[in-house]
């Protein structure tokens, strides 16, 4: 049988590299290396099982357990760790987790507290220490002056040992477990070696101070004697000893105490180590010696999988994901409005108590120390810009506008400027033309200003020997047709009397069938002809280093699109130049938000159309670090924003919970497409299908629509009910009809035109709505729903928390009763359809009241056309 190590490939702490080599020692080889965080999608290359020692500290991404089915493990020496920065304690330890843990046991626990949460659920267990325990004692081989080891330990702590030494020939050797980042990337031998040279430094050592676990457990081992530091006030290293921390493995103290010079260890004289650790090194050698024998010739194939187990285990994996997700994005906005206050309170911490108040301490050096750094750099920014001010009023006043000579010239003035310096001196030239009404009439005016850009991309234009400027500015040059574009752009801007910069892509006939398209035309509709929209749309390019001409297009002459690189600082700064400070801006979502409308530049009004939420939509998908800029964008929108556009008054109470200090108006605007004259008239009659009401879906296939529990719905009823599924993708939706799932026999499945579609809607009883609890449908504003209410269907829901829907008196069938065959006759269905046309009427009011709120925000007439 091969033999693997677990290891923890993207480690900063040598801990976890000194239990894989503790882990090592036993083995003949190491076959292959298994990240300790990716245990669920190991696969043996050749089909045969592969034997591994599991000790260590169990788990960051909890959400990877339990382990694939292609190790054969020896539980031993783990610590279940409760604190996680997930949210999911020892959640992971139940269902399939635990059910693994118990068919692989008993478990050896490193440590009382694991022990303990394996018993707590029925699995067999019992403390067998930590594997460090193992290494082999060693004595001394270095003979040069004595020194004491302080490891991870307080400043104070270590001024104690320097007083305590100080009439001594010793010397205070301090050292750490955290490892730089490139330590992850290094092969596994080169970090074995770094445990070695470690280790050899506390062998050698006269004694050891530490408050690292895995530092104070090996110096057991070593025989070397140990002091381990604690901090009672807080969860740390010294509450996962598998004893008492005071009088158990090691030697322990406060190390507050320790560093006030209260306490009662000498570092001179050292008492011997508890020996209590013994039997637990005993048992494992034993242990982990006769499990390494026994592999060692055994065979052992990999079960074949069971797609039943696997389904399962994705099931259940995916719910610890969805509930970490949600955990960590909870934190995340916990510790943004915890850094605000410590922001706006930074000087009066006696103001701040208790909890907040410890963590905010733990914060404060760092951020005021960021905050000075910050308040100075903008210091020496409003000095460069004063300097180039006088130097833009002489370019000013030059008739002939030849700014690339005039800027040559003050190149060579700020030649000293380091390249940041610079980047701000042309991005104010450009803000200043803008600013300037006259000062742009020409559609070349801007040429000069690109080659200024483009000299100074020549690696060493700046005086920096080998600092090359062209992979972040570039002159990518136009051709003459996007130049005559921008002419005609540039003429017709100004002609008129509002002007529009739309954060979004232009709509077209070829994306209408998309929401987020009907939604930018909605407000485009809203504009009239008299007001100037300029959509901005922008490039996403994996590549950096590929770099694309800015694209000026035009749809008709009041709306025009500009297509370009966001990551391009010239093709920024050439739009911003076409601008008028005061200029509106409208941004389709969070995530349209761009440097044009975030580095302060204008300062006319900024309007968001939120859509939806999506910090909590990535989060949803398991795209943390796309949350995260989300997130970012949105705290802007929240600080900034002059108003933001809601689909529904859930959404915006959403945001006011979210952001106690939001600043911007909120306009509730419902996503309604529907014709609403159909309201008047009655609902078409239908009539059942051979006895059977007629359920139907129309959508697509996203993760948020719950199809898995749609067709798990539709198997429990096969017979009852005729089924009629209309997508873009219906071969899709099929492939993922469960295996070994009932169909129904009466089931459509299709695709349908939009008229087709209202035919069949006339059809129908029921329409499935499965919309999980989620914070992203609980702001939600279906059209689905919206499509079933005016064609008269009732929803069949899992969640009644959809938008402002139930709130607002719809009528439905929950999914328990669809499944249990609870539902109306025909005439209550009828008259539960007829009763969800007035929701239909309110939310119709609640989008005319916020179209008329926008229009006057907007500074707009009702008919759409521009203001005095």
């Amino acid at each position: 049988m091969k033999f693997a190590a677990i290891y923890h490939k993207a480690s900063d702490n040598l801990g976890d590299d000194i239990q894989t080599y503790a882990a090592l020692r036993f083995l003949p080889r190491a076959d292959v290396f298994v990240d300790r965080e990716a245990l669920d999608t190991f696969a043996p290359d050749d089909g045969q099982m592969v034997a591994a020692v599991m000790n260590g500290w169990y788990l960051h991404k909890k959400y990877h357990w339990p382990p694939a089915a292609g190790l054969h493990p020896l539980c031993t020496g783990m610590h279940f760790e409760k604190a996680d920065n997930w949210g999911l304690g020892t959640a992971f330890l139940d269902g399939p987790g635990g059910e693994w843990l118990a068919a692989h046991g008993p478990v050896g626990c490193a440590d009382e507290a694991s022990l303990h949460a394996l018993r707590s659920r029925g699995i067999e267990s019992f403390l067998s220490g930590c594997l460090t325990l193992t290494l082999p004692r060693q004595s001394r081989a270095y003979g040069g002056p004595a020194y004491i080891c302080a490891v991870d330990i307080s400043p104070e702590a270590v001024a104690e040992i320097g007083h305590q030494v100080a009439a001594r020939d010793f010397t205070v050797v301090e050292t750490t477990h955290t490892l730089p980042a490139r330590h992850a990337a290094l092969p596994v031998p080169d970090r074995m070696a770094k445990v070695a040279e470690q280790l050899a430094l506390y062998r050698n050592a006269h004694c050891v101070v530490t408050s690292r676990l895995h530092c104070a457990l090996p110096c057991l081992a070593l025989g070397v004697p140990v002091l381990l530091l604690a901090e009672p006030t807080t969860e740390n290293n010294a509450t996962a000893l598998p004893a008492n921390p005071s009088g158990g493995l090691a030697h322990t103290e406060d190390m507050r105490l320790f560093g006030l010079g209260m306490g009662d260890y000498s570092v001179i004289t050292p008492p011997e180590n508890p020996r209590a650790f013994e039997p637990l090194r005993d048992a494992l050698n034993k242990a982990v010696t006769a499990f390494v024998a026994a592999c060692r010739d055994a065979e052992h194939l990999v079960p074949p999988p069971d797609p039943a187990r696997q389904a399962e285990l994705a099931a259940w994996r995916a719910g610890l994901m969805q509930q970490a997700a949600e955990a960590s994005f909870d934190t995340i906005n916990a510790l943004r409005a915890e850094n605000y206050a410590v922001y706006r309170d930074r000087l009066d911490s006696e103001a701040r108590t208790g909890t907040a108040l410890m963590r905010a301490e733990n914060r404060r050096e760092e951020i005021i120390i960021q905050f000075d750094y910050l308040w100075r750099e903008n210091m020496r920014i409003r000095d460069v810009e004063r300097q180039a001010s006088a130097h833009l009023d002489a370019i000013a006043k030059s008739r002939s506008y030849r700014f690339f000579r005039t800027m040559q010239a003050g190149l060579r003035e700020f030649k000293s400027l380091n390249p940041v310096r610079w980047a701000k001196y042309i991005a104010a030239v450009f803000a200043r033309l803008a600013g300037r009404k006259g000062a742009i009439h020409r559609y070349r005016l801007l040429d000069p200003l690109l080659q200024v850009q483009r000299y100074l991309s020549h690696q060493g234009s700046m005086g920096i020997p080998g600092y090359d400027l062209a992979t972040r500015y570039c002159y990518v040059p136009m051709d003459d047709d996007t130049w005559k574009r921008t002419a005609d752009l540039l003429r017709i801007v100004r002609k008129r009397r509002k002007v529009m910069w739309i954060l979004a892509p232009m709509f077209r006939d070829s994306v209408l069938t998309d929401g987020y398209f009907r939604r930018i035309k909605a407000i485009d509709d809203l504009l009239g002809d008299d007001v100037q929209r300029i959509y901005l749309s922008q490039l996403y390019l994996a590549d950096k280093n590929i770099k694309v001409p800015i694209a000026i297009d035009f749809a008709t002459d009041c709306r025009w699109e500009i297509t370009y690189d966001r990551d391009d600082p010239v093709q920024l700064d050439m739009i911003k130049a076409m601008m008028l400070p005061g200029d509106t801006f409208y941004s389709h979502s969070v995530e349209q938000i761009s440097a044009i409308a975030t580095d302060g530049y204008h300062t006319g009004p900024l309007f968001v159309d939120m859509h939806g939420i999506s910090p909590e939509e990535h989060v949803m998908h398991g795209s943390l670090p796309d949350a995260q800029r989300a997130g970012d964008q949105e705290e802007f929108v929240a600080a900034t924003a002059h108003r933001v556009i809601v689909v529904t008054e859930a959404m915006g109470e959403h945001y006011k919970q979210k952001y106690p200090d939001f600043r911007p108006g909120i306009i509730t605007m419902p996503i309604l497409e529907t014709a609403l004259d159909v309201l008047g008239k009655p609902l078409a009659e239908r009539g059942l299908e051979d006895g059977r009401p007629v359920v139907v879906y129309a959508g697509a296939l996203q993760k948020w629509q719950q199809i898995d529990v749609m067709q798990a719905a539709m198997s429990q009823q096969p017979d009852a009910f005729s089924y009629r599924i209309f997508t873009s993708k219906p071969a899709d939706f099929m492939a993922m009809w469960p295996v070994g799932a009932p169909r129904p026999e009466h089931l459509l499945v299709g695709t349908r035109s939009v008229d087709d579609l209202k035919a069949e809607y006339n059809q129908c009883h029921y329409g499935f709505a499965l919309r999980e609890d989620t914070a992203v449908n609980r702001v939600s504003c279906p059209t689905k729903l919206v499509e079933y209410i005016e064609f008269g269907i009732v929803p069949i829901l899992q969640s009644t928390r959809i938008g402002d829907f139930v709130r607002f008196g719809m009528q439905y069938v929950a999914l328990e009763d669809f499944l249990a065959g609870n539902l109306p006759d025909e005439a209550t269905r009828r008259k539960m359809a007829e009763d969800n046309r007035q929701v239909l009427l309110k939310i119709n009011e609640l989008f005319k009241s916020g179209r008329a709120a926008l229009l006057a925000a907007l500074d707009l007439k009702h008919d759409g056309r521009a203001g005095a």
